[in-house]
């Protein structure tokens, strides 16, 4: 949250209004009624008068390539820089930060490109599991209060991938990620 407002502020500075504006006319401009995957973690940011979506995603180190390349896709040859903000021809605007955390990346984003959503989407299915953030910690710990990046991890990372699978989806994922019976067990 310290990071959005971070860059909530730094758009105020810049107009944000003018850089999140509504566009009827543009089919690759977020209205706000968008039906997207609930993992990455998206938050429309219409109460700030912003036509755009706040996004989380955990990409693992070599993810962080494939992220370059879909932003490139849309944006162009521009620098990605952490804390910059990107704009195309298409009145597509793009807020990025990202740091080392939960043993990946976190790439926190504020955008109005549908497309680039949809890329997000069809790229980034699904987070790193438990024990790839977590390393040390056991299984059991799941299950008990959440404070501090356990929290942040858990509701905006976790939380919104976990919970839209189906009983199938989640044992397929645990299978496929090699969770051990005691995180079977725990997850499901």
């Amino acid at each position: 949250m310290k990071l959005i407002r971070s860059m909530l502020a730094n758009f105020r500075k810049e107009r944000c209004h003018s850089l999140f504006a509504p566009a009827p006319d543009s089919p690759d401009i977020v209205k706000g009624n968008e039906r997207f995957n609930p993992y990455p973690a998206k938050t429309f940011l219409g109460e700030q008068n912003l036509y755009a979506y706040y996004l989380i995603v955990l990409l693992k180190h070599d993810e962080f390539s494939e992220l370059q390349e879909l932003i490139t896709s849309r944006f162009g040859n521009q620098a990605l820089k952490n804390g910059t903000t990107l704009k195309n021809e298409n009145q597509e605007t793009l807020a990025i930060a990202y740091h080392e955390e939960f043993g990946g990346i976190i790439v926190e984003s504020t955008t109005n490109s549908a497309p680039l959503i949809r890329a997000f989407d069809s790229h980034f299915r699904a987070p790193p599991p438990p024990w790839f953030a977590f390393p040390k910690m056991e299984p059991i710990e799941m299950e008990m209060d959440k404070q501090g990046s356990l929290e942040y991890w858990w509701s905006r990372i976790w939380l919104p991938f976990w919970s839209t699978r189906t009983p199938f989806e989640k044992e397929q994922y645990l299978l496929n990620s090699g969770a051990t019976a005691e995180w079977s067990e725990v997850l499901t």
